[in-house]
């Protein structure tokens, strides 16, 4: 479906991410909503939805959980590149490696999760998994097919920079 994250974070298994290149949007979202991300020293971030004209409540809901409100409206408000060991400082991915040993540390961090008690491991996960915000679905579908998304679309598409139409319907939330 269109709201994979959700589910991804319902899944009682651990949820692992390993990230060797450019991570953005969905793939910078499948990271906020596993359990254990591992990334290249190489891996770029980026969170561009607001270019796009789309409220990624994914992002909305996740991001401040993780790396602190003040630090989340700059992330997404300024929309820049970050590196691997940003993305780790600000607690988006949990362990940077060298490249060339990606494959190599994310097998051995699965086999030292696998040591652990399947059914222990579902219950922690469930645990934590309360504390999170839910997520306002609805507002991410409302803000799919908008004036300001199609344009941000096409603009995207021409390489030019978007001409925002005038909307006051979501002003004063």
């Amino acid at each position: 479906g269109a709201t994979p994250f959700v589910a991804r974070g319902q899944i009682p298994k651990v949820v692992v991410c390993e990230v060797n290149g450019i991570c953005l949007g969905g793939g910078l979202v499948m990271c906020l909503y596993a359990d254990l991300v591992i990334a290249s020293d190489q891996a770029r971030f980026r969170i561009p939805d607001l270019t796009r004209g789309v409220y990624e409540a994914f992002i909305a809901a996740r991001l401040p959980q993780r790396v602190g409100t003040l630090r989340a409206n700059h992330l997404l408000y300024e929309n820049e590149w970050f590196d691997a060991q940003a993305a780790q400082n600000y607690g988006i991915a949990g362990r940077v490696v060298p490249h060339a040993n990606l494959q190599a540390e994310t097998e051995a961090l699965l086999e030292r999760v696998r040591r652990t008690g399947p059914a222990t491991r579902s219950a922690v996960k469930r645990e934590m998994a309360r504390a999170l915000p839910a997520v306002d679905v609805p507002g991410y579908w409302a803000s799919i097919g908008t004036a300001e998304q199609i344009e941000s679309w096409a603009a995207f598409m021409q390489k030019r920079e978007a001409n925002w139409p005038l909307d006051h319907s979501r002003e004063g939330f």
